[in-house]
């Protein structure tokens, strides 16, 4: 999981959120804009969520700019909700500042432990869909 590279990580992140019931748009792989993608669940309330897919190598934990650059791009383009998937940690400073209830709503951390405890979920539904 830490060695994967930046475009096969975002591939399976879209692959995830797109298995959750949600229309997965990538963005462009150059000059994304700040963000990877965007999913879209329609229903009564329609909700938009920015996603921003940050693969590092083990040890180097995701930063507190990172965060804020892609919490000014949520508010920017009026989304429901950032979401920001890594595939390691994120920084000590990340998880006191962000992960309060002022951000509860509006801004979703995902980390390596989360990430694959969601392919493992995949996984076991696909195969209870074939075995049934």
């Amino acid at each position: 999981m830490y060695e994967i590279h930046h475009y096969n990580f975002e591939r399976v992140v879209a692959r995830l959120f797109s298995c959750a019931g949600y229309n997965v748009t990538p963005t462009k792989r150059t000059r994304d804009g700040g963000y990877d993608m965007i999913a879209v669940r329609g229903g009564v309330i329609p909700t938009s969520h920015l996603i921003e897919c940050k693969s590092t190598q083990k040890e180097k934990k995701v930063g507190i700019d990172v965060i804020e650059r892609f919490i000014y791009k949520v508010n920017e383009l009026k989304a429901s909700t950032g979401i920001v998937v890594t595939n390691y940690k994120y920084s000590l400073d990340v998880l006191r500042k962000f992960s309060t209830q002022a951000y509860k709503y509006y801004l979703k951390l995902i980390d390596g432990d989360q990430v694959l405890s969601m392919i493992k979920d995949y996984v076991n539904r696909s195969l209870g869909t074939v075995l049934a």
